[in-house]
């Protein structure tokens, strides 16, 4: 009796997957070998995809935020002890956010966050507790 019919589907998949499915393993990306000229390869790719439209504009964007942020004219809610800042939270806030869409002012999208190292997201949540937010 064949085992699929015995209901002991983990013995049957298990089988299965040892006749019919290979282990892939990818030994080259766009032609690059290795870890640092693949990682490289990436980073230039989402350089060029993620530029700016109107360098000009982009820079004055920047020089108001940064005036601002500067002048201490942007505040946001209080926050009490009741409301803290932690890893966690920050990881699922950066799960959660919105793929595809384009770079902020600082040039970092929704990817870099989700698919950033765990020591990013302690690293900002730090910054987001220094600024008190």
């Amino acid at each position: 009796m064949p085992l699929i019919h015995t209901k002991n589907r983990k013995v049957f998949w298990q089988c299965w997957c040892s006749k019919f499915e290979q282990a892939s393993e990818c030994t080259q990306v766009n032609g690059k070998v290795g870890v640092h000229n693949v990682s490289n390869d990436f980073a230039d790719y989402f350089a060029r995809r993620y530029s700016f439209n109107n360098q000009q504009r982009a820079e004055q964007l920047k020089q108001e935020y940064l005036c601002l942020y500067a002048t201490d004219t942007m505040h946001g809610l209080s926050l009490s002890d009741m409301y803290t800042i932690d890893t966690e939270l920050v990881d699922n806030v950066a799960a959660t956010m919105s793929r595809g869409k384009a770079a902020g002012i600082d040039r970092l999208s929704a990817e870099h966050l989700i698919f950033s190292h765990t020591s990013v997201l302690a690293c900002r949540t730090c910054q987001l507790s220094c600024f008190g937010w």
